[in-house]
């Protein structure tokens, strides 16, 4: 199933834009910002209006996306609660509409931090799967598929960077490429069978 994911929302010309192209399901930020002006990707939070554009347009299903408090370095800041950051990125998720799924976003530079990388991301998914929803790791801060924490699994999904990828294999996701919708900035990605998106919260 093909997505996108973009750090501004989109309009309702651009998204209706990209549900016309067959693109099903949209990932937003949530929660945390990392360091303004040094994670572009995270320095902007979707509002609930740029979220309520996804179900205008047709989307019944995203991908919420928590970016944690960072150092200057990008590294995940050692007083950081995976426990608490859980909660904060289930409860904004929800502020904006949508329920069931909440991704964290690692990036490369957290790689820099290896050891408490792995065990922010472990911790994290406990607490969100112990509430009762389904965690999704961003592994950027992963330096390859070989080095997903064995601790994850049949816990949390991956969703990898896979450039020139085409169909994500069942539970995975994977973001493939780049492109401009309608005057808008996205990235490509592939969800397979059985990887887990949020649905609309009931009002």
């Amino acid at each position: 199933m093909s997505g996108l994911d973009s750090a501004l929302g989109p309009t309702l010309e651009q998204a209706r834009a990209a549900y016309g192209m067959g693109y099903l399901w949209w990932a937003l930020y949530v929660g945390r910002q990392g360091i303004a002006g040094t994670a572009p990707a995270a320095a902007h939070q979707w509002t609930r209006a740029e979220s309520d554009v996804l179900p205008e347009a047709g989307f019944e299903l995203a991908l919420p996306i928590f970016f944690p408090r960072c150092t200057p370095s990008l590294t995940i800041r050692h007083d950081a609660s995976p426990e608490d950051d859980a909660d904060i990125g289930i409860y904004a998720t929800g502020v904006l509409g949508w329920q069931g799924v909440l991704a964290l976003d690692t990036e490369d530079t957290m790689r820099g931090d290896a050891a408490w990388t792995r065990e922010y991301m472990v911790r994290w998914s406990r607490q969100v799967a112990a509430r009762g929803w389904k965690p999704v790791i961003y592994a950027g801060g992963l330096v390859s598929m070989w080095d997903w924490p064995p601790e994850l699994n049949g816990v949390a999904f991956p969703w990898w960077i896979v450039p020139g990828g085409r169909h994500a294999p069942p539970g995975q996701a994977w973001q493939t490429g780049r492109d401009t919708i309608a005057g808008l900035e996205v990235d490509i990605d592939s969800a397979g069978t059985g990887f887990p998106l949020a649905t609309r919260a009931a009002a």
